[in-house]
């Protein structure tokens, strides 16, 4: 099975395993906003990061850059979840902000 594991934080942390767990790589995500949630193809290699202020980042080189996507909102984001092929991917937030993008 899969290994790669990711976490995100406090201003812009991207953390990602290769190992499960083991041992974690800091990754540089380009901004300072607060993380709260992240989302990664089953091959790995798209990624998006969702957080405070509608910050949305994606990755399609398996987390090595970053680029922030508009979300149309300023409204923290503090969940998301999508399809394994990255096809879809749904992310919530404060105020009722529901947002859906199908990714090409």
């Amino acid at each position: 099975g899969c290994k790669r594991l990711w976490a995100v934080g406090d201003r812009g942390t991207i953390l990602e395993s290769d190992d499960g767990g083991g041992s974690w790589n800091a990754r540089k995500s380009g901004t300072t906003n607060d993380l709260r949630s992240i989302f990664g193809t089953s091959d790995g290699k798209r990624v998006w990061a969702f957080g405070i202020g509608g910050t949305i980042l994606e990755s399609n080189d398996s987390g090595e850059h970053w680029n922030a996507r508009d979300s149309g909102t300023t409204n923290n984001i503090w969940r998301n979840f999508g399809t394994s092929d990255g096809r879809r991917v749904w992310a919530v937030g404060d105020r009722g902000t529901i947002l859906e993008a199908p990714i090409q």
